[in-house]
Formats: C-alpha cells, sequence, structure tokens
C-alpha cells in the first residue's frame, strides 16, 4: 500500500502524485489532506506555488511573456507559446 492509499481521489503513478475530484471542493479538501501529510503548508510545482485553497503563478513565469521580444520566426513563437501552455 503506499502512502496516500487511505485518501480518497489520490493515485500514485509513477512519480507524480494524482489528484482526481468532481467538484473544487473536494479537490481543496484532498489538497489540503496531501499537504497535511507532507507536513508543510506551500508546495512548489512547475514554478507555481501550491498552498492549502489556492495555486500562485511564480513571478517570474508571469513576468517573462511582458519582458520578451515578440517573436519573428516560427520557432520563436512556438517557444513563447511553450512557456505560456
Amino acid at each position: 500500500m503506499d502512502a496516500f492509499g487511505d485518501i480518497d481521489g489520490v493515485m500514485i503513478y509513477v512519480d507524480d502524485l494524482l489528484i482526481y475530484t468532481a467538484d473544487e471542493q473536494t479537490n481543496d479538501r484532498i489538497h489540503k489532506q496531501v499537504l497535511h501529510r507532507y507536513k508543510v503548508q506551500e508546495v512548489k510545482y512547475v514554478g507555481d506555488s501550491l498552498k492549502v485553497g489556492n495555486a500562485i503563478p511564480a513571478k517570474v513565469k508571469s513576468l517573462q511573456p511582458q519582458i520578451m521580444t515578440p517573436p519573428r520566426v516560427c520557432k520563436m513563437l512556438q517557444r513563447f507559446l511553450g512557456l505560456i501552455n
């Protein structure tokens, strides 16, 4: 049995922790349980800061599109879309 097997809506897949729910309230409750299990109040994930009840985008990630030069070629456009997606 994995470390999160007792929490409904949580599944471990390879090295990922997947949380699946039908509604936002349940999602928030499960996130709170998972964070409590790790004994933390905040987790950094893909540049974002996840806290109980909300997610805050990283400042660097949110400021980069504002300071980039407009794409001139297709490859630059692809890099920009990869950054914001």
